[in-house]
């Protein structure tokens, strides 16, 4: 076999064994349905599409700044290897995704250019991502189908549920800090 074609497909097949378990983790992050339990459906691992192709869009775009902006400058480097986690509960499905560079690179400009362009490739599609999801939340009362216990607060449950003195015993809750991004689109959450 050719080696530029077996190289294709090691990158292939690491990137679709990549996908599934990250499919798997976000059928297990977004609706707690994981690939260990007995009624597992293909309904289930659907439903972790959505987590698995954004985060992987924003994975790859990283990656392929790296590697389009090394083409750029003439520097020899791989395409991505995606590195899959196997679906062991509460990880991500992968641990990243890295390119080879396979010669030394000769400038600290081309250094810089190549190490700065995948952050900002994947900031950018994650940008594009926030705008998306914050375009299309549900309505507020939309929380009230998950926690009918937030009802007896009205639109203001926020200021009364999401402190330590509300957490049921033994339960952990994931709180998403006040940033700049957040507060942009969203004058109320900051």
């Amino acid at each position: 076999m050719n080696l530029k074609i077996k190289t294709y497909i090691i990158h292939g097949s690491l990137f679709v064994i990549t996908f599934i378990t990250t499919t798997l983790a976000g059928a297990e992050w977004t609706y707690g349905k994981s690939i260990f339990m007995p009624d597992y459906t293909w309904a289930d691992f659907a439903s972790g599409l959505p987590y698995s192709i954004c985060f992987l869009t924003i994975l790859t775009c990283h990656e392929f700044g790296h590697y389009f902006t090394a083409v750029y400058h003439r520097v020899k480097t791989t395409l991505p290897y995606y590195i899959p986690l196997p679906p062991i509960p509460l990880f991500l499905g992968t641990l990243g995704a890295l390119i080879r560079i396979k010669e030394h690179i000769k400038t600290t400009k081309e250094h810089f250019d190549i190490g700065i362009a995948g952050p900002l490739a994947g900031f950018v599609v994650s940008l594009l991502f926030l705008i998306y999801g914050f375009v299309t939340l549900p309505p507020p009362n939309h929380i009230y189908q998950f926690h009918p216990e937030y009802q007896q607060y009205g639109l203001d449950y926020a200021s009364h549920v999401y402190d330590a003195s509300f957490a049921k015993e033994g339960t952990v809750d994931v709180v998403i800090g006040k940033n700049m991004i957040f507060c942009f689109p969203r004058k109320a959450l900051c």
